[in-house]
């Protein structure tokens, strides 16, 4: 993937009929972040959620790197290291359950990522469908 990165509007729609707004009403989450190629082949990211003060484009390429070989399920981001300086802020507003899987195309190529993020509190009354996590990231990915 190119290091050249941009930002979508987590409200609108990048050209498809799903925003990041719309992933998160639909799952309940309070965090999305979402990374894929797009049709130049530059890593666009977006983010939707909690308000904090950190880089959000080095967040999502921390997300896209984890996500890079697989799904990844997160139950308390403080036992994760690979999130780094990120977790306390996220931590300090009861973000701590992770859930994230590569985006692929319809030829099985990787070309971005999805991921979300809630309490422990939400995940264990409500549940997170990983299935349904990847059908919402393809459809806002445009495939």
């Amino acid at each position: 993937m190119q290091s050249a990165v941009r930002r979508y509007d987590p409200i609108s729609v990048p050209q498809t009929g799903c925003s990041l707004f719309d992933i998160s009403q639909r799952l309940g989450v309070p965090v999305v972040v979402a990374n894929h190629l797009d049709a130049s082949g530059v890593l666009t990211h977006s983010t939707f959620g909690l308000d904090l003060d950190f880089n959000w484009a080095e967040f999502a390429g921390a997300v896209d790197d984890l996500c890079s070989t697989g799904a990844v399920i997160v139950p308390n981001i403080e036992d994760h290291d690979r999130l780094g300086h990120w977790v306390r802020p996220l931590v300090a507003r009861d973000i701590r359950f992770f859930a994230g899987l590569p985006l692929r195309d319809y030829q099985s190529r990787r070309v971005g990522s999805i991921a979300v993020m809630a309490s422990q509190a939400f995940v264990a009354r409500r549940g997170i469908s990983v299935s349904r996590l990847g059908q919402l990231g393809k459809e806002f990915a445009g495939f």
